[in-house]
């Protein structure tokens, strides 16, 4: 027999699977990602996972990541639409970004425009000037990195880190985004020009035209990217709220803790 919480839960995933809900995964993000996501909500709604690496695939622009994007998500409509057919005239309940995929988000959230409820921005990654000063170990670790891109000594540049960053962690002992990217040169250009790209976007003025009510999710205590930049950058949407869990890291609501139970909240509200 199932207990209070269990009973409310499996009630509320009856009611809601026919809720879509589009989650865009962090550049160079493996297969364990999208396991963690399916196993925490996928019994609750309908899930379309947009790989960043894909959408954001030579030749980068917003037109190509809208595009690209729009291509899975209305197979994922039909998908849906072919197990209940209301899918088709529903909008979409929330598009999700974490780390290098909340602009991409915001992008894409900006072209669905009133077909979007909610975005959720994960601990984003907006890259602060080089100049400012808050600026994370890894941010300024990825502007060096970027800075040798297109050069004469970029693939010997590659050798080095990837000998390096090898010793250190184990690239076939590990899945992290960062750590794929190391994989192969190939898979090194497109995660860094990939980063240059989004660190070029005029993430103000994709906010300002953002319609969706944004949630804006920050741990207090990251250390992969910038808390500040995601408090400057909430200023300029339309209709946001913030939510600071203070002594949150980058990966937190990966696992049980304050910042998945906001998610969760959000969710259902």
């Amino acid at each position: 027999m199932l207990g209070a919480e269990e009973s409310r839960r499996e009630k509320y995933s009856r009611e809601n699977k026919n809720e879509l809900i589009v989650i865009l995964t962090p550049l160079g993000c493996g297969e364990d990602f999208y396991k963690s996501i399916y196993e925490w909500i996928g019994n609750e709604y309908f899930i379309i996972i947009v790989n960043c690496d894909l959408i954001m695939d030579y030749p980068i622009s917003y037109a190509n990541i809208c595009d690209r994007a729009s291509s899975i998500i209305n197979s994922g409509f039909a998908t849906a639409s072919q197990t209940d057919a209301t899918f088709v005239d529903k909008t979409i309940a929330a598009v999700i970004g974490f780390c290098s995929s909340a602009i991409p988000a915001m992008i894409i959230a900006r072209h669905l425009n009133k077909n979007c409820n909610r975005l959720i921005l994960i601990n984003g990654a907006y890259f602060p000037e080089d100049n400012n000063l808050d600026r994370t170990q890894y941010e300024r670790d990825v502007g060096k990195m970027i800075s040798h891109l297109n050069t004469d000594g970029f693939r010997a540049f590659f050798d080095l880190v990837h000998s390096l960053y090898s010793m250190k962690v184990g690239i076939d002992k590990e899945s992290t985004p960062v750590t794929k990217a190391f994989s192969s040169f190939e898979s090194f250009d497109r995660y860094l020009n990939s980063i240059k790209f989004l660190s070029m976007c005029n993430t103000e003025e994709i906010a300002a035209n953002i319609e969706a009510y944004t949630h804006i999710l920050i741990g207090g205590n990251d250390q992969i990217v910038n808390p500040s930049a995601a408090m400057r950058l909430s200023e300029n949407f339309i209709n946001s709220q913030k939510f600071i869990d203070p002594i949150g890291n980058h990966y937190d609501w990966l696992g049980d803790g304050i910042m998945r139970s906001e998610i969760e909240r959000i969710l259902r509200n």
